[in-house]
């Protein structure tokens, strides 16, 4: 971002940050089968995927009116695809995990695409190690992100952003990375590592915030937030952990249990001297 001015003459470096992650590409959800509260297949995913970044667009046109906003940066957090980790998915997935990859990836080279033209920089903090673009049936902690299928989504993105001089793509190989933004510093993961209980850990996650907070201190990887996806439901944990939302929306499995959460992206801004502010989790139609 540049140097500008607020509406009380402060200077500023305005940023509009946004999540991908949890798109689940390949996953076909039955509308009969959860009484029609959603369904998903992958005309509805680039369906939503574009419409929530026009629906982002749109909302910084309008913040521009009071803040200078000239970067655009992105969390990736993993969870592009649906993946072959349980069985009924390995049966129900709408096409084989090759095709969820290449057609993951183009989507999201789409997607940056469409954002590069509205900003002087666009850039992509890329955490891709998570669970469903997993190769082994078990979750590893080695390789975790060179051996999934979120890899060659990120390749097949890189690719197709090349050409924009404005785009810069920043992998990280391990399952957490500490991204700075306009002096605030995120700490980026994909959130599968927080044990589950009783649906949304929120304890879980508040624990692991703890604990890294202790490991990190007194070093140069310290954090002022913690930017996680996974657990599919928009949320603002404490004021200091975001959770992204899902594009995917309510499975099968979620209305059995009783779960609902509307397809949704999150974004925000973040301000040098005032920190996050304009959380907004923008809905998938």
């Amino acid at each position: 971002a540049k140097n500008g001015s607020d509406g009380n003459g402060e200077q500023d470096k305005n940023k509009k940050q946004k999540f991908q992650s949890d798109w689940h590409i390949g996953e076909k959800i039955q509308a009969d089968e959860t009484e029609g509260f959603n369904e998903y297949d992958w005309n509805i995913a680039q369906r939503r995927a574009h419409g929530i970044v026009d629906s982002m667009l749109n909302w910084v046109a309008t913040a521009r009116h009071g803040y200078k906003i000239h970067e655009c940066v992105i969390f990736g957090e993993g969870d592009y695809i649906s993946g072959d980790i349980h069985q009924e998915l390995r049966v129900t997935n709408e096409f084989p995990i090759p095709v969820q990859s290449a057609r993951a990836g183009l989507l999201f080279g789409e997607l940056i695409t469409k954002l590069a033209p509205h900003f002087d920089k666009v850039t992509v903090y890329q955490v891709g190690a998570d669970n469903h673009g997993r190769l082994n049936l078990k979750p590893q902690s080695k390789q975790k992100f060179a051996n999934s299928m979120s890899y060659v989504v990120n390749a097949i993105c890189e690719a197709i952003t090349a050409k924009h001089e404005n785009v810069n793509i920043v992998v990280s190989q391990g399952m957490k990375y500490v991204a700075e933004v306009a002096g605030w510093r995120f700490l980026i993961e994909h959130g599968d590592t927080v044990k589950a209980w009783m649906g949304i850990s929120y304890y879980g996650i508040e624990r692991e915030r703890g604990r890294e907070a202790v490991k990190r201190m007194n070093t140069d990887k310290n954090f002022h937030f913690q930017s996680i996806g996974h657990w599919h439901v928009p949320a603002w944990v404490s004021g200091t952990v975001m959770i992204n939302g899902s594009l995917s929306g309510t499975s099968e499995f979620d209305h059995g249990a009783g779960r609902f959460a509307d397809p949704a992206q999150v974004a925000f801004m973040v301000h040098p001297k005032h920190g996050l502010f304009n959380f907004t989790p923008f809905k998938g139609r």
